[in-house]
C-alpha cells in the first residue's frame, strides 16, 4: 500500500462539500483509492500504486476545474481510463447540468472545456463500460434536445480501441412503445440482467460489450416487448434449452402464479429492480434470466414469498448445511423467531445491509437463513451475523475481531457520551452512514468503540470519514445548545455600572481618574463576562443522561420481554389447540376407517350369502331335473 499526503485549496467546491461527500465518493470509486481530507485542507490518499496516482491526477483536474480550463492531454493523461471526444458544434448542451447526474449513475468522472469556436471537448475516466454507458447518454440527451446529433458522431470509432464490442440493433415498433413507456427501468433493468451497456439513441437500440452479452441483451428487449402486448403468465416463445442465465421454478398452482406477479406485475418487476435481472412466465414456470449472483438472489427471495404464502414448501427438505465448496454454494442455518425476526429488521433493512456489507446473498425463507456465495462472502457473512446476534444479546466484544481481518475496522469513541449520541433514536446515525456507504456498524458501549464491516476498504474508509464528521456535527451543536441553556450572556444596554465606595450613589465622590475608570472597567467585566461550563459538569450531564437512557432502554427490554413472553404463550396455546384439532381429525378418520371396514365386511358376508343361495339352489335343480 501507498500513502501520499497532498495540499487542497479550502476555497474549492468540491473541498466544501466534503462534509456530504459525494464529489470525493466519486473520486474514490473511480480511482479505487481511499482519500480522506482534514478541516484544514490537508488530503491523504491511501491505495496502490496506480490506484493513488490516478486519485492524485482526478485531484489535479478538481483543483484546475475551479479555475475554468481544464488542461487534459490525451496522451500522458491516459493509462487506460480515459475516453475523450467532441461534441457536435450545433450540439449546444448544458453540460454542467448533466455531470452530477453522470457521475452517480454511471461512477464515472466528467471534465469538458468550451474552446473559442463552441465546441465541447469532453474527457470521461473510469471503467471501459462505464465510460460507454456515459458517452451514449450523453449523445442521447444531445440527440433529444438537438436531433440529428448522433447521426454526426460516429460511436463505434470512439470505441473502437476498447475491449468490447459496439453493436446497434435496430427495432420494430413495438420495441419502441416498450422502451418508450418505462425508459429508465428497461434500460437499467437489461442492462444489469445482461451485463451489457444499453441505451436507446434515435429510433435504435445501442449495445456495448462481448458477443454472448450482446445477444442475450438481444433476446432480453425482444422478450420484454413481446410481454407487454401477450399475457404476462405465458410467453411460449422462450427457449431455454442450453442456455446458461436461466433460472427455472416450478409454480404447481395459479395462486402461486398470482402470488409471485402481483397486481399489475408489482412483485416481479420488485425481484427485478432488486437483483438485476429480468423474470417471465414459461407456462406456469418462472424463468429468471441474468448474472449467477442475481438470479440466485432472485430465486431465494420468490420462494420466500411463496414459503409465506404455503408453510412448509420448501423448508420440509431443509437440513443444517455449512458447506466447504470454494465456489458458488449456499449455507442453511435454522433461527429461533426472536433471533430471525432481529437478523430481518424493520421491512428487512438490517437483512439488506448484511448482504450488501458481506457481499453476499442472505434470505430467510421461513425459519430458516440461507447464505449464498463463494466461500469467502458466506463465512463473511456467517461472521457478521453471529456478531448482530451477539449485539443483540449485549455480548459484542471487539476482541474477537483479528486484527488482521480485511473486512472490518475499529474506532475508538474518545467519549461515551459521543457513543450514547449515536445510538440514540434507535442508531439513526449510524443507519444513515449505512445506507450512504453501505456497510454495516457495531457499536460496543463498555468499550466506546464503533465497528464498521464491509468487504470493501474503500468504503470503510467513507464510512469512517461519515461517522467522524457526524460525531463532530452532533457535538458542536450540543455545545451550543448547552451554552445557550445553562449559560446566558447578561448585558447592561445602559453601559458599564460604576456604582461603586466612590460613586454618588454610595454617598462618595465620583472619581473619574484614568486608573478608577479602568477598575471600573475590569470590575464590569468579571462581573458580565460568560462563566463557561465545567468540564467536570458536562461529563456528569452525560453520565445522567447516558444513565437515563440505559434505565429506560432496560425497562424497554423488560416490557418487550413479557410482551414475548405472552406472545409465546398464545402461539404455545394455538400449537396446543392446532394439535387438539389435528387429533380429532385423526379420531374422525379412524372412524371414518372403522365404518368403511365394517362395510365392507358386511358386503363380503352379503355376497357369500348370496352365493351360498346361488349353490344350493343350482343343487337343487339339478336333483329335481334327475
Amino acid at each position: 500500500m501507498v500513502v501520499e499526503t497532498v495540499r487542497v485549496n479550502a476555497e474549492e467546491e468540491w473541498f466544501k462539500d466534503r462534509v456530504e461527500g459525494r464529489q470525493l465518493d466519486r473520486l474514490m470509486r473511480v480511482s479505487g483509492a481511499s482519500v480522506t481530507v482534514s478541516d484544514t485542507g490537508r488530503g491523504e490518499v491511501v491505495g496502490r500504486r496506480r490506484e493513488v496516482e490516478r486519485a492524485l491526477k482526478y485531484l489535479r483536474f478538481l483543483s484546475e476545474q475551479r479555475l475554468g480550463v481544464i488542461k487534459i492531454k490525451n496522451v500522458e493523461d491516459n493509462d487506460g481510463d480515459l475516453l475523450s471526444f467532441v461534441l457536435p458544434i450545433e450540439a449546444k448542451i448544458n453540460i454542467n447540468h448533466l455531470k452530477v447526474f453522470l457521475e452517480e449513475e454511471f461512477n464515472t468522472l466528467v471534465f469538458h472545456n468550451l474552446t473559442d469556436e463552441n465546441v465541447q471537448h469532453v474527457w470521461v475516466y473510469g471503467s471501459p463500460r462505464e465510460r460507454a454507458a456515459c458517452l451514449f447518454r450523453l449523445v442521447s440527451e444531445a440527440d433529444t434536445m438537438f436531433p440529428g446529433t448522433a447521426s454526426r458522431m460516429d460511436l463505434r470509432m470512439m470505441l473502437s480501441r476498447e475491449e468490447c464490442v459496439t453493436q446497434i440493433l435496430n427495432v420494430d415498433s413495438l420495441v419502441v412503445t416498450w422502451y418508450v413507456a418505462n425508459p429508465s427501468e428497461g434500460r437499467r433493468k437489461i442492462s444489469k440482467a445482461s451485463n451489457c451497456v444499453v441505451d436507446f439513441i434515435s429510433g435504435g437500440f445501442y449495445l456495448f460489450g462481448h458477443p454472448e452479452e450482446l445477444r442475450r441483451a438481444t433476446d432480453y428487449i425482444n422478450w420484454a416487448s413481446l410481454l407487454s402486448v401477450s399475457d404476462p403468465e405465458r410467453l411460449p416463445s422462450i427457449e431455454t434449452a442450453g442456455r446458461t442465465d436461466v433460472t427455472l421454478i416450478d409454480l404447481h398452482a395459479q395462486k402461486q402464479v398470482k402470488r409471485i406477479s402481483g397486481p399489475g406485475r408489482v412483485t416481479l418487476s420488485s425481484l427485478e429492480q432488486e437483483f438485476g435481472v429480468v423474470c417471465f412466465f414459461i407456462n406456469r414456470v418462472l424463468g429468471i434470466f441474468g448474472e449467477l449472483k442475481g438470479r440466485r438472489g432472485a430465486e431465494l427471495k420468490a420462494k420466500s414469498i411463496l414459503e409465506h404464502q404455503t408453510p412448509g414448501l420448501y423448508t420440509v427438505k431443509y437440513e443444517q448445511t455449512i458447506s466447504s465448496t470454494a465456489g458458488w454454494d449456499t449455507d442453511l442455518i435454522q433461527f429461533s423467531p426472536e433471533d430471525l425476526g432481529y437478523a430481518v429488521g424493520p421491512k428487512g433493512s438490517t437483512m439488506r445491509a448484511l448482504t450488501r456489507a458481506s457481499n453476499s446473498i442472505i434470505q430467510a425463507v421461513g425459519r430458516w437463513v440461507l447464505f449464498s456465495g463463494v466461500l469467502e462472502d458466506r463465512r463473511r457473512a456467517r461472521r457478521y451475523m453471529k456478531w448482530l446476534l451477539d449485539q443483540r444479546r449485549h455480548c459484542t466484544n471487539p476482541e474477537e475481531i483479528n486484527p488482521s481481518t480485511d473486512d472490518a475496522t475499529i474506532i475508538k469513541v474518545p467519549y461515551s457520551a459521543d457513543l450514547i449520541n449515536l445510538r440514540a433514536s434507535k442508531g439513526e446515525l449510524m443507519r444513515a452512514v449505512e445506507d450512504e456507504t453501505n456497510t454495516l456498524l457495531f457499536a460496543s458501549q463498555p468499550d466506546s468503540v464503533v465497528i464498521i464491516c464491509c468487504h470493501d476498504p474503500i468504503a470503510r474508509c467513507r464510512a469512517a470519514a461519515r461517522l467522524l464528521s457526524k460525531l463532530q456535527e452532533t457535538k458542536k451543536t450540543r455545545s451550543r445548545s448547552l451554552g445557550s441553556s445553562t449559560n446566558p450572556t447578561t448585558s447592561n444596554p445602559a453601559g458599564p455600572s460604576n456604582v461603586g465606595p466612590s460613586s454618588p450613589t454610595n454617598g462618595g465622590a465620583a472619581s473619574n481618574t484614568p486608573s478608577s475608570s479602568r477598575r471600573g472597567d475590569r470590575d464590569s467585566y468579571r462581573s458580565n463576562r460568560r462563566t463557561p461550563l465545567p468540564r467536570e459538569s458536562e461529563r456528569r450531564n452525560y453520565d445522567r443522561d447516558r444513565d437515563r437512557d440505559r434505565d429506560r432502554d432496560r425497562e424497554r427490554d423488560r416490557d418487550r420481554e413479557r410482551d414475548r413472553e405472552r406472545e409465546r404463550e398464545r402461539e404455545r396455546e394455538r400449537e396446543r389447540e392446532r394439535e387438539r384439532d389435528k387429533e380429532r381429525d385423526r379420531e374422525r378418520e379412524r372412524e371414518r376407517v372403522r365404518d368403511r371396514d365394517r362395510d365392507r365386511d358386511r358386503d363380503r358376508d352379503r355376497e357369500r350369502d348370496r352365493d351360498r343361495d346361488r349353490d344350493r339352489d343350482y343343487n337343487r335343480r339339478r336333483r329335481d331335473y334327475r
